[in-house]
């Protein structure tokens, strides 16, 4: 059911969709308590990850996704989330 809102609301092909629904559900299960504990006590939008090298623009939330969901995106759709801007 995701994939199908996801293609009926944003339009995208059945492909890219399951890219995006995947994700979706690797962020969720790999990431939920992470970022609900950063919005929760106000770090969400500082950089505060130690160790993240390259990353080091990244808070918490977003270091956990681009790690956890990231490699399975790009080999799913071909290109990085963040090269998109997104």
């Amino acid at each position: 059911e995701l994939v199908e809102c996801l293609e009926r609301e944003i339009g995208f092909t059945r492909s890219c969709t399951g890219c995006w629904a995947d994700n979706m559900r690797t962020t969720a299960k790999h990431c939920m308590w992470t970022c609900l504990s950063s919005m929760l006590i106000g770090i969400a939008s500082s950089n505060t990850v130690e160790d993240a090298q390259d990353y080091d623009w990244l808070n918490q939330c977003v270091f956990c996704d681009e790690k956890q969901s990231g490699p399975e995106f790009v080999q799913c759709s071909g290109v990085a989330r963040r090269r998109l801007g997104i």
